[in-house]
C-alpha cells in the first residue's frame, strides 16, 4: 500500500471515528429527533418500579445490574421495548441504556392481552 493510500485509509477512518463520536455523545442535529431534548438531567433507575416514576420526554438511564450476558440482553430489550422513545437515538452497553422516556407503551401495559403458548404437537420432537 503506497503511503498517498495509507493517508486515504486514515482520514476515512478518523471520519468515520468522529462521526461515531458525535453519535454516540448525543451531538445530534435537532431536526433528527425532531425536538430538542434537555441534557441538564437525567432519571436513572435501577428497578421497573423507579423507571415508572421517570418523566415522560426526558433522559432516562436503566441500569442493568444482570450477571449474565443472556440476562443483560433481555434486560436491554426489555427496557428500550417498555421506556424508549425509539423515536430518539437509544444508546446501550453491558452497564444500561440510555433513551428518553415514553409512557405511552406502558399505559397499554395493563390492558395487554397475555400471548398464549400455542399447543405443542404430541407427535413432534422435543425442542420445536
Amino acid at each position: 500500500m503506497s503511503l498517498r493510500s495509507k493517508s486515504a485509509a486514515v482520514a476515512v477512518g478518523a471520519a468515520i471515528a468522529a462521526g461515531a463520536a458525535a453519535l454516540l455523545m448525543g451531538c445530534l442535529p435537532e431536526s433528527f429527533t425532531g425536538q430538542n431534548i434537555g441534557q441538564s438531567r437525567v432519571c436513572v433507575a435501577n428497578s421497573d418500579q423507579q423507571a415508572m416514576q421517570c418523566p415522560e420526554g426526558k433522559l432516562f438511564l436503566a441500569r442493568l445490574n444482570h450477571q449474565s450476558a443472556e440476562q443483560r440482553a433481555f434486560g436491554t430489550l426489555n427496557t428500550v421495548a417498555l421506556y424508549c422513545d425509539t423515536n430518539h437515538q437509544v444508546v446501550h452497553n453491558s452497564a444500561g441504556v440510555l433513551c428518553v422516556m415514553t409512557h405511552e407503551r406502558l399505559s397499554g401495559l395493563a390492558e395487554a392481552p397475555l400471548i398464549e403458548e400455542q399447543p405443542r404437537d404430541a407427535d413432534a420432537p422435543e425442542g420445536r
